[in-house]
């Protein structure tokens, strides 16, 4: 999986996305008039992403590869730790971050259209891990 993964990187035919701690994003469609966008997240290490939520964008996770733990907010855990084939719903509004629980981890983000102004990022607490 993690060769055709660093293919498709190499492929010149994605947008790739480094700008991240915990890894990498490969976004094959992301089609603002069809509302609708497709990623690969790859993590490559063990840092948690930013716990943050997105007002209007709805997210789908599907783990192909490893294992990945899901926060949602207030604490509530979504999944502990998400195996491949396992799908995650985080629907618009809801505050959310992962971690890769084993390397590698990768999942397939199925999602209404990404736009960079629908982020909000959330403060963590010292204990939000």
């Amino acid at each position: 999986m993690i060769e055709a993964i660093e293919e498709l990187k190499n492929s010149g035919t994605v947008t790739v996305d480094e700008d991240h701690d915990w890894g990498y994003q490969l976004i094959p469609i992301n089609n603002g008039p069809a509302n609708y966008c497709g990623k690969f997240l790859v993590l490559t290490n063990f840092t948690p992403g930013s716990f943050h939520r997105h007002p209007v964008k709805d997210e789908t996770f599907v783990v192909l590869c490893g294992e990945v733990f899901i926060r949602g907010e207030k604490d509530r855990c979504l999944h502990k730790a998400n195996h491949p084939g396992n799908v995650a719903y985080i629907p618009s509004g809801i505050a959310h971050e992962m971690q890769a629980k084993s390397l590698p981890c990768i999942i397939l983000e199925v999602s209404t259209f990404d736009d960079s102004a629908d982020i909000e990022y959330m403060v963590e607490s010292d204990n939000a891990k």
